[in-house]
């Protein structure tokens, strides 16, 4: 798997396969964000909502939402590296 570096420092993310797997999503560039209230390159912490069992983002406007589905992005884990 791919791994890339991001702001903050002392993190890494390991891009994985499935939403299952991630813990972060990340948006990468589209052509609508501004209707879907995102950033490109901003990492969206991955809820699991167990009742309906989805997985969910919390967007710009802090409202869950499901576009991790069908917007363009990299489902990834965020872990510390050593100092």
């Amino acid at each position: 798997m791919k791994q890339f570096r991001i702001e903050p420092r002392g993190f890494k993310c390991r891009q994985v396969k499935t939403v299952e797997e991630a813990t972060h999503w990340l948006p990468i560039l589209g052509n609508r964000f501004e209707e879907y209230e995102t950033t490109p390159f901003q990492l969206y912490r991955i809820f699991h909502d167990r009742y309906d069992d989805e997985f969910l983002i919390m967007d710009d406007n802090n409202n869950f939402s499901l576009i991790h589905i069908w917007h363009k992005g990299r489902y990834v884990v965020l872990e510390e590296t050593w100092k």
